[in-house]
């Protein structure tokens, strides 16, 4: 039962993001699929440009994300995408509540760095 409330936050949060985000370009690409071995999925990202972002809900109700081994296993996936050549921005539930147009501007502002490094 616990399972389906995390995973309940968690797509809610996921939801957010794409309500903040807006029909801004481009689109991302949401549960990305992005190591060539392990099952690990991104929340958001803009595989083209190789630019996730990383949603951690239920950080302050001790959820996955705020336990040692939840985190020690997020910090191995987070170093395994930056070995494949991703930038990967976080945010948790907090971020939403207290700067949601600082997030969706640091998105924006990090999208257009790696459009521009990509064209050259």
């Amino acid at each position: 039962m616990a399972k389906a409330v995390t995973k309940k936050k968690y797509k809610d949060l996921s939801e957010t993001f794409m309500s903040l985000w807006g029909d801004r370009k481009p689109i991302p690409t949401r549960e990305y699929h992005f190591h060539p071995i392990r099952k690990w999925r991104f929340d958001i990202a803009w595989p083209d440009i190789k630019l996730a972002v990383e949603l951690h809900g239920a950080v302050f109700a001790g959820g996955r994300h705020s336990r040692g081994m939840g985190m020690s296993k997020d910090c191995e996936k987070n170093n395994s995408a930056i070995f494949l050549g991703w930038s990967v921005l976080v945010y948790t539930s907090l971020d939403f509540k207290i700067k949601p147009a600082q997030m969706i501007e640091e998105v924006e502002m990090l999208l257009q760095q790696r459009c521009i490094s990509f064209a050259k």
